[in-house]
């Protein structure tokens, strides 16, 4: 398990869904184009020496009198030369394009035309690339664009933003903006933009978050906003933490974990983020579960499941949600139950019956997830997760204060994740990967638990089974 550096730990990452929209821009706009060869030579000379007779310039170029007398004939009408007796000098006009010129090297400006589309986040209203975007927030955290001043001149905070930042968004030859005609707004999306968390490892605990490298140095308002989502943490309550140690042996929190109660989170974090064998029984684990280091080792263990010809029933995965906020509040959640999905459902082809090549649509989703601490009709529920996910059920129960989180592949594997909360609105989730038949019957214990009477059960997902079935075969 690799750490972010030497001394700081990533775990955990949210997506957040910044509201933003494209504007048709119509504007004309100044061109600088380099002079042809001859002409642009031609001016060098002269602006040299100051002033030139036509031998000297036929000299220089080799020309004869009669091409000689076309070159500067033309240079006289496009008023960049001008007879001074028999001498030739510059014209205020041809001085002012070395003036203008940051290379001394003279340049034409032209005016033209521009239209196109240019898309702007509504929070900062800096530009953005429309390409990241999406029409709905599913499981990510939306950030309100609730400046009343620039939801109403919206056109106009898309002016100025066009006018501040031409010179990242006009991708051709250097110009600049000469007027703007028309700004129209146009279609609405959520640009997706994911925060990592770290861990310092030395010193203090603080936690750091970090935008991606084009979003940390330009967009403060968009800092200020995702500030404002995080500054309202529960109260940290570690007390099951003794409890989850107790159940969990294999998680390798006791020996940190002292007699007044205290535990040494520094110490068992920088334990944890040493390497360990992953094809191990027991194998910790740090960070939420859709990171990448812990996504690939959920798809590589249970990628290594039994088939189901060597198991009496279809192989599902009971996946038990905390109650901690922002979890699984991630544009990379729907990719890891989606991948788990088929891999459990592969997994279930009977080699004997199944022909090659065939893909079998699935009736139901082999990945059950239940939400903790859920009553019917629970529209945070139901919107966030029931509405995103394949199946998702909820229970009025909950186990160790809802900061247990859980995978059961009953028989077969197990996760126990504690979500450790420091004064921050983001958990710190440790545990470990077990395919131990102890900590697997005492995970199912623990599923059994959150399912059987007198726990009410709710189905949040549309179209998905009853929830009292799904669970029925675990009461057996």
């Amino acid at each position: 398990m690799a750490a972010t550096t030497l001394n700081e730990l990533e775990f955990s990452e949210i997506t957040f869904a910044v509201p933003a929209q494209t504007f048709g821009i119509t504007c004309s706009i100044s061109t600088e184009q380099t002079l042809p060869v001859v002409t642009e030579f031609a001016l060098r000379l002269v602006a040299v020496c100051d002033a030139l007779s036509p031998q000297d310039l036929q000299e220089f170029f080799g020309f004869s009198e009669r091409e000689i007398e076309q070159v500067i004939q033309s240079l006289v009408d496009e008023r960049l030369l001008r007879w001074e007796e028999d001498r030739l000098e510059l014209t205020h006009y041809a001085r002012g394009l070395f003036v203008n010129s940051p290379d001394s090297i003279p340049r034409l400006t032209r005016i033209k035309d521009w239209a196109g589309e240019v898309a702007f986040e509504l929070v900062g209203f800096t530009p953005v690339n429309p390409t990241d975007g999406a029409k709905r927030a599913r499981l990510m955290v939306e950030v309100p664009a609730d400046d009343p001043d620039k939801e109403s001149k919206s056109k106009l905070w898309a002016e100025r933003s066009f006018q501040e930042n031409f010179d990242r968004i006009y991708r051709g030859s250097r110009a600049q903006i000469y007027k703007i005609s028309d700004v129209e707004g146009s279609t609405r999306f959520l640009l997706s933009v994911p925060c990592t968390f770290s861990l310092s490892l030395d010193g203090d605990l603080a936690i750091r978050r970090s935008l991606p490298e084009d979003y940390m140095s330009e967009r403060l308002e968009l800092s200020k906003a995702i500030t404002t989502l995080l500054a309202y943490p529960p109260t940290p309550d570690n007390s099951f933490l003794a409890e989850f140690v107790r159940l969990f042996p294999n998680a390798g929190g006791g020996r940190f974990l002292h007699s007044n109660g205290e535990f040494d989170l520094q110490a068992f974090l920088s334990n944890s983020a040493r390497g360990h064998d992953t094809d191990a029984a027991v194998v910790p684990m740090v960070g939420s579960l859709h990171l990448g280091r812990n996504r690939k080792l959920l798809e590589t263990r249970i990628g290594g499941l039994a088939p189901i010809s060597q198991c009496q029933d279809p192989t599902n995965l009971h996946w038990v949600a905390p109650t901690v906020p922002f979890w699984a509040r991630s544009k990379a959640m729907r990719p890891l139950v989606r991948d788990l999905r088929r891999l459990l459902e592969r997994a279930d082809l009977n080699p004997e019956t199944h022909e090659p090549g065939v893909e079998e649509e699935p009736q139901s989703s082999a990945v059950k997830i239940l939400l903790q601490d859920v009553e019917e009709n629970d529209r945070h529920a139901t919107k966030t997760y029931g509405q995103t996910l394949p199946e998702v059920f909820g229970t009025s129960l909950s186990a160790l204060g809802g900061k247990l989180e859980l995978i059961v592949v009953p028989d077969q594997l197990m996760c126990a994740i504690y979500h450790y909360q420091l004064r921050h609105a983001v958990s710190i989730p440790f545990g470990f990967l077990s395919t131990e038949k102890d900590d697997i019957s005492n995970a199912t214990q623990i599923l059994k638990q959150l399912t059987a009477p007198p726990a009410r059960l709710t189905t949040l997902t549309k179209n998905a089974p009853k929830a009292e079935l799904v669970y029925r075969g675990l009461q057996g």
